[in-house]
């Protein structure tokens, strides 16, 4: 089944020219039954604290498997190391999150050379408020399965993309991937 999930959203990420992932992180987070990873009106206030990183001074340093910190990956309760790839123009990292139905797959992709308003046209994009001072912007429609996008600025020509398939559920893919921006945040280089 998460093979599957994973070889879908590789398959959606590349028809919109989005890119996959790798990972070097071992060990396995576990959630209780039947919960999900964050719940409908969950705001990242009341979630855990962040853990603080340094941001990296460019993009290319950056590892798309390392981008959520061991921290993250308990609040968002991931519950695999995470599958690099790279597809398009991006290069990034797949997990799998304990979904309500079945897992769900979340995606960080880094565009190094992709602004974060040179999406194709495509896709049904919607201006976000700013991620502390960096633009944003939601991508949905254009796959059956209902993948949610949040990507964000990094620089004028880089951005971070968090993708969510969360059972068909666009509204809680969003809300997801707007929590995986916020919390990712902190460890990019700044312009």
């Amino acid at each position: 089944m998460r093979a599957k999930s994973s070889a879908v959203l590789l398959a959606i990420l590349a028809a919109a020219g989005v890119s996959g992932c790798t990972t070097s992180a071992t060990g396995t987070a576990t959630t209780q039954p039947g919960t999900s990873p964050i719940s409908a009106g969950t705001s990242t206030s009341s979630l855990p604290a962040k853990t603080s990183s340094k941001p990296t001074s460019s993009m290319a340093d950056i590892e798309p498997c390392s981008v959520l910190t061991p921290s993250m990956k308990t609040q968002l309760r991931v519950t695999d190391a995470g599958k690099p790839s790279d597809i398009g123009s991006g290069r990034s990292c797949d997990w799998h999150t304990a979904g309500e139905k079945r897992p769900w797959v979340i995606s960080v992709v880094l565009y190094d050379s992709l602004a974060v308003d040179e999406v194709p046209d495509t896709a049904k994009t919607k201006p976000l408020p700013d991620i502390n001072g960096r633009k944003a912007i939601q991508i949905t429609g254009g796959t059956a399965f209902k993948a949610c996008t949040v990507s964000m600025a990094v620089a004028k020509k880089s951005s971070v993309a968090a993708i969510v398939m969360a059972d068909n559920d666009e509204t809680k893919g969003c809300e997801l991937a707007r929590t995986i921006a916020e919390l990712i945040d902190p460890t990019l280089p700044r312009e």
